[in-house]
């Protein structure tokens, strides 16, 4: 329920999707990020939910994304886009941080939607 308000961008729906498809090493990392995220009555943040699991190259290299395993997230995509400033509050990052993900809003090529299994 405290996710019922998350748009599902893949389907455009309300509602958190009844399937996930995720490798097994990053699934409790996931499971813990979100259960912090609760926790910490921070559910409101998490607005869109844009996948776990799709076979691509990093947007604009060529090199395979993590996303290709089913270890990385994207949260509210529309609102931390690639080179942006993220837009994510620092305690709803440290949920996922204190889980055991890398954010890669700290990378020199900003991706704040984007969070990844700190150890593959």
């Amino acid at each position: 329920q405290a996710f019922s308000h998350v748009r599902f961008s893949a389907l455009g729906t309300i509602g958190f999707p009844k399937k996930i498809f995720i490798n097994k090493d990053f699934r409790p990392v996931l499971e813990k990020s979100l259960l912090n995220v609760i926790a910490a009555g921070l559910a409101h943040e998490l607005k869109t939910w844009d996948g776990v699991f799709i076979t691509r190259h990093k947007r604009g290299l060529s090199s395979v994304s993590i996303h290709s395993w089913a270890n990385a997230v994207d949260v509210n995509a529309f609102e931390n886009q690639l080179n942006q400033t993220p837009k994510l509050s620092a305690a709803f990052v440290q949920c996922f941080t204190n889980a055991g993900c890398d954010w890669g809003g700290t990378w020199q090529r900003k991706d704040g939607m984007h969070f990844q299994l700190s150890t593959i």
